[in-house]
Parts: structure tokens; C-alpha cells; sequence
């Protein structure tokens, strides 16, 4: 009976630990997929050649952006209020690449994210689906990419 009693007094210290982990690693989860829903309206745009909506996207990603992705909310931070269609997308790569970086760290957040390269313009992104729609160049050559 007492060595049972020194094991759950023990054990249950680290399995509240274990709980709270899991709690934040869901939550920061949830809070990556909502940022990178915000991401693909950004792309979204860029691909059609406008800037509408980006704005908002990236001011909804900086705040979604927790101290976790501190990368990510500069970068989101840097976007907002690029009026040229060529200060967007500079800034677009520049919010890409911690969003690749994550992706790359967190597999399961792969689950609906395609990830190409443009060697034209020697610059990466990532999308909701699998058609390639090249954020950099737009309608002009929408296609051109490869996939990473």
C-alpha cells in the first residue's frame, strides 16, 4: 500500500505536466492552422494580382502570432500596409519562410499544405492545394514552380 501511495505521489505530478503539454501543443496547433489559413488568403491574392485582403490577413496573423511564432508575426507585421503589388510579395517570402520552417518542424500540420519553388524568381511558398499558383509572378506565369 505504501509503495503505491509514493508512486501516484509521484507520478501524478508528471502526469499533470503531460496534460497542460498536450493542452498547450493543441492549442498552438490550432492557433498554426488558423495562422496559415490567414497565409493561403494572402497567396490567394498575390496568385490573382491584388493586394485586397491583405491587410487584414496579415494584421489577423500577428495577432493569432504567440510568442511560439515570433518569426511569423514580424514577418505579418512587415506585410501589412504594402500597397505595391511587388512590396507584397517580397514581404510574402519573407512570412514564408518561417511558415515552411514550421511546417517542416511539425509534420501533422501538413496535412493540407503543398510547398513549391519558383527558380525564376528563386523564391518558396506554401498552398491549400495542390494545383501550382505561383504567388510571384501571378497571372503572368501563374504555373511556374516546383514542388519542394
Amino acid at each position: 500500500m505504501r509503495k503505491s501511495v509514493f508512486v501516484w505521489l509521484f507520478m501524478l505530478p508528471l502526469l499533470t505536466l503531460s496534460a497542460s503539454s498536450l493542452v498547450a501543443q493543441t492549442t498552438s496547433q490550432s492557433t498554426f492552422d488558423q495562422i496559415v489559413a490567414e497565409y493561403y488568403r494572402i497567396h490567394d491574392a498575390l496568385a490573382n494580382d491584388t493586394t485586397a485582403g491583405i491587410d487584414a490577413a496579415a494584421q489577423k496573423i500577428a495577432k493569432l502570432a504567440s510568442p511560439d511564432f515570433a518569426a511569423i508575426k514580424q514577418a505579418a507585421t512587415s506585410l501589412q500596409g504594402k500597397k505595391s503589388l511587388e512590396q507584397a510579395r517580397e514581404q510574402f517570402f519573407q512570412l514564408s519562410k518561417p511558415i515552411i520552417a514550421e511546417l517542416k518542424r511539425n509534420p501533422s500540420a501538413q496535412k493540407s499544405a503543398f510547398a513549391y519553388k519558383c527558380s525564376m524568381a528563386n523564391k518558396s511558398w506554401v498552398q491549400g492545394q495542390k494545383e501550382i499558383r505561383n504567388p510571384y509572378y501571378g497571372k503572368s506565369m501563374l504555373k511556374c514552380g516546383e514542388a519542394l
